[in-house]
């Protein structure tokens, strides 16, 4: 493991895939084996850090300071926060505040917030969320943002507003290699008080805590997790889709005023020992718990690995409702005979895909109703009542209704080498082509659990090997891969060299025609440089390893801040058309040696440069 005194192991805002990667090598590969690789080359980069839980005694405090309070009541809300010596503190309503503002009335503190301002209109929610800590005793290992709820449509302050909801993580660990991830969350407004539609905001928000047991699961593979954030519900508050029933669920215990939490994983050991809290310039208190976090061999012993009552294993978040319908959902998907070029059943990778279709549209319910947009929606994967997908009856059996999915998702051209968000949009189309991204780390550990499962078992066979989520552009486990998703490599122009009236001077790079939103990947692992430029558009990124640089333009979102390690495939920004551009495409340079973007000298020809390296460990 590297020396946590010299630098972050790997930086701020590593991609969720490669956390979800992890999980998948950790559920499927026996003790001293590696997982084999399925598909295009997986980033387990992540998963190559030795998991190390913190313990001891930990302090958190949370904090919902609106831009409102001004800078002044800001520094007066957080000097009352650091009277307790947090060790880490969680932050809502940030938006209006810099990074550096907000770290200026924290001294000593570091922290992390994303700088993607999100969707057009959503600024407010994406840069909602902060978390600080310590400096002086925990470093960054790695840090994200995810989203957790997208389009809330919410009467508020007489206007109806459509808001997404985020939550900020960040991995850290102390000089003895121990590791501790804390997320900050500022959830929904409460759909029991907000309409205008009570029913649809109030499963939103349970997905919503569905997408958060995901990434808690995933980072709870490292070490403790610590959880604080406005929920906007109170601590009494009951309902199923509520935070206290869905945190409760995971095993998790917390110290809660108002509608602000701290959340401790109680089933792994952890104790609230001392609490806080008082009034701030805010509408809110602030709140901080003293958490002792168990030592490993101290934690209590692990709940049964599976419910033998009812044949299911206790998979985090999901009650035995949930896990029968994804356990219908995996069997349809093994139906021998069924599904055209599958004679044997489909292969594990669509199974992921069927449970994570219904999370997103359900959340793993038969539901029997709809919503705004398709008020005529129902059962486990919201189809139409439109005789695409069968009668009322098939679309409320959970098996018929995954089986006629999978029959449709089949007939999507080239659906294997898809994201899989992209083949459930183009399957059955959502508003937002990525709406699914956010619930497939948890449908990987949903599918994985379930293998072996006795209720699945005992309506299919599961003899398939468990398959990840591609991450490169390009099969092939080496050191260079191609930017974009394998199914959109033929969009490469191939036009390096060009000159006309689109350029400045010659093109110095080739430009993949692709859609507005489409992931972009590192070609090569490396250290992010930030250079924004008004040709390539502010969020005009490059990587270099000191040999290969190779740099990525007209994106309209950075997912990586400059000085962050990356590694080789690993999802980097999102294709745009910022600057100098007259559509949506990615530019992307090649240059060995290093050299500055926009100018011929030591740019290679991408295209040539790729088909003979990517997939290789040549430069």
């Amino acid at each position: 493991m590297a020396q946590l005194g010299a630098k972050p192991i790997i930086g701020a805002g590593t991609a969720g895939l490669v956390l979800v990667v992890f999980v998948v090598v950790m559920l499927l590969t026996p003790a001293g084996q590696e997982a084999a690789a399925c598909g295009p080359g997986v980033n387990t980069a992540l998963g190559t850090l030795p998991a190390s839980s913190a313990s001891g005694k930990v302090r958190v405090a949370q904090a919902n300071i609106p831009q409102r309070s001004g800078m002044g009541g800001y520094r007066t809300s957080m000097s009352r926060l650091l009277s307790v010596e947090p060790d880490f503190i969680t932050l809502n309503e940030q938006a209006g505040r810099s990074m550096d503002q907000i770290l200026s009335a924290a001294p000593g503190y570091a922290g992390f917030r994303s700088d993607d301002a999100g969707p057009r209109g959503q600024q407010g929610q994406a840069l909602d969320t902060a978390v600080l800590w310590r400096a002086d005793t925990w470093e960054q290992v790695s840090a994200g943002r995810v989203q957790v709820v997208e389009g809330d449509r919410v009467s508020y302050n007489g206007a109806v507003r459509t808001w997404n909801r985020y939550a900020t993580w960040a991995l850290l660990a102390n000089d003895a290699g121990e590791m501790v991830s804390v997320v900050s969350v500022h959830h929904m407004t409460n759909p029991a008080k907000y309409g205008p539609d009570r029913p649809r905001r109030a499963q939103l928000y349970g997905q919503g805590m569905d997408a958060l047991a995901g990434l808690i699961t995933t980072l709870g593979a490292k070490g403790p997790v610590l959880v604080g954030g406005d929920f906007n519900v109170s601590a009494n508050q009951r309902e199923s889709w509520a935070a206290p029933a869905k945190m409760s669920a995971l095993g998790y215990k917390s110290y809660a005023k108002a509608v602000d939490f701290v959340f401790y994983p109680a089933a792994q050991g952890a104790t609230s020992t001392r609490s806080w809290s008082g009034p701030m310039i805010s509408d809110h208190p602030w709140i901080a718990a003293e958490i002792d976090l168990a030592e490993p061999g101290e934690q209590p012993s692990a709940a049964p690995a599976a419910d033998t009552a009812a044949g299911l294993p206790k998979v985090s978040g999901l009650d035995g409702e949930q896990l029968r319908n994804a356990a219908a959902i995996i069997a349809a998907a093994q139906a021998k005979n069924v599904y055209a070029g599958y004679p044997d059943g489909l292969p594990a990778r669509a199974w992921a895909i069927g449970v994570m279709t219904a999370i997103g549209e359900s959340g793993l319910r038969v539901l029997d109703y709809g919503d705004a947009v398709g008020p005529d929606s129902r059962g486990l994967f919201q189809q139409r009542g439109n005789g695409s997908w069968g009668s009322y009856n098939d679309r409320m059996d959970p098996t018929t209704s995954a089986t006629n999915f999978f029959k449709a998702m089949v007939k999507v051209d080239q659906w294997e080498t898809m994201t899989p968000t992209q083949v459930a949009h183009s399957t059955q189309r959502n508003a937002d082509p990525n709406h699914y991204t956010k619930y497939w780390d948890q449908a990987v550990a949903v599918t994985a659990a379930l293998k072996g499962s006795s209720v699945v078992a005992a309506l299919g066979t599961l003899n398939s090997p468990m398959c990840t989520e591609p991450v490169m552009g390009l099969a092939g486990d080496g050191t260079y891969v191609y930017p974009v998703p394998a199914s959109l490599i033929g969009s490469d122009r191939r036009n390096y060299g060009q000159s006309g009236s689109n350029w400045a001077h010659v093109h110095t790079g080739t430009d993949f025609s692709v859609a507005c939103g489409t992931p972009v990947y590192a070609v090569n692992a490396g250290r992010v440089i930030h250079k924004p430029t008004s040709w390539g558009g502010p969020n005009m990124i490059g990587v270099t390893d000191g040999q290969v640089t190779t740099w990525y333009a007209h994106m309209q979102a950075a997912d990586v801040g400059n000085g962050q390690s990356v590694a080789a495939g690993q999802q980097i920004g999102r294709v745009g058309s910022e600057g100098n551009s007259t559509g949506c495409h990615l530019h992307l340079e090649v240059r060995t040696p290093a050299s500055s973007p926009g100018v011929i000298d030591g740019a290679q020809n991408p295209t040539t440069w790729l088909a003979k390296n990517a997939g290789s460990n040549a430069a």
